[in-house]
C-alpha cells in the first residue's frame, strides 16, 4: 500500500480513498518573499509577532508558536533569529529525500535512527527546519500549490506530513520532551478538517515511544 494512502492513521482514525503510489521529487521551495506575496496583509500580524517573539530564549534561537494558527507560525518564522533561508530549504529537502524511501513502520523507525545523531547535534537547525517546513505546507495549501484536485492535494499533503512526522518525533527524542509531535498532530487534525472536510480523532502516540510496532505493517496502518 502506498504510504500516501495511509499516513492519516499515524495521527488519527480515518479511511482514505486509494491514491497513487508514484513518488516524485519535492517541488522548488517558495522563498520568504513568495510566501509573503501569497497572503494578504493581516492587520493582526504585528500584535501576533510581538506576542510570539516576547517568549524567546535569551539567544532568541529556540522558540515555539503559542497557538495552532498558521499566521502565528508565520509571524514567528519570519521574525525570529534563525538559520538562513537557503539552509532551511536544504534541510527540508534532505528530510524529504530520506522519507521517500520509507514505506512501512519499521522503515519509519530506521529513518528516525538515521537522522537522530545529526538532529541531536544540530538542534537549532532542525528546530527551524521543522517550523519552516510547516509554514511551507500552510502556504502550499492556501495557494493550491499541492494540486487542484482533492486526490492530488491529499497525496501532496501526506508526503509533507510523512517528512514532518519523522522530523517532529526525532526532535522530541533529541530534546527529551513532547512538543513537536503534539503540535504536528493537532495541526494535521485541523488542516484535515479545514481543507479536506475530514473530522479526525487522535489515537496514536509517536511511533516507537511505547509499544513496539509490527515491523512489516504499512507505514500508517494502525489498529
Amino acid at each position: 500500500m502506498a504510504w500516501a494512502c495511509g499516513i492519516s492513521i499515524i495521527f488519527v482514525i480515518s479511511s482514505l480513498s486509494a491514491c497513487s503510489s508514484q513518488e516524485s521529487p519535492p517541488p522548488e521551495e517558495p522563498s520568504f518573499e513568495d510566501l509573503d506575496a501569497a497572503e494578504e496583509a493581516d492587520p493582526l500580524l504585528e500584535d501576533i509577532t510581538e506576542t510570539v517573539t516576547s517568549g524567546a530564549n535569551n539567544d532568541g534561537e529556540i522558540i515555539h508558536p503559542e497557538d495552532m494558527k498558521p499566521w502565528t507560525l508565520k509571524a514567528m518564522v519570519m521574525t525570529a533569529k534563525k538559520p538562513p533561508e537557503e539552509e532551511l530549504i536544504r534541510c527540508r529537502n534532505e528530510i524529504f529525500a530520506i522519507t521517500q524511501e520509507t514505506f512501512n513502520e519499521s522503515g519509519l523507525l530506521v529513518a528516525k535512527e538515521k537522522i537522530f545523531a545529526d538532529v541531536n547535534q544540530n538542534r537549532i537547525r532542525y528546530h527551524w527546519c521543522f517550523y519552516f517546513s510547516m509554514m511551507v505546507v500552510d502556504s502550499k495549501l492556501k495557494s493550491d500549490a499541492m494540486g487542484k484536485s482533492i486526490k492530488e492535494r491529499l497525496s501532496g499533503f501526506h508526503k509533507e506530513m510523512k517528512a514532518l512526522w519523522i522530523l517532529a518525533s526525532t526532535l522530541d527524542q533529541a530534546f527529551q520532551q513532547e512538543r513537536y509531535f503534539p503540535y504536528l498532530r493537532q495541526r494535521y487534525i485541523e488542516i484535515s478538517e479545514m481543507y479536506f472536510a475530514r473530522r479526525l480523532n487522535p489515537i496514536q502516540d509517536p511511533l516507537g515511544s511505547k509499544a513496539k510496532p509490527k515491523a512489516e505493517r504499512p507505514a500508517s496502518e494502525f489498529e
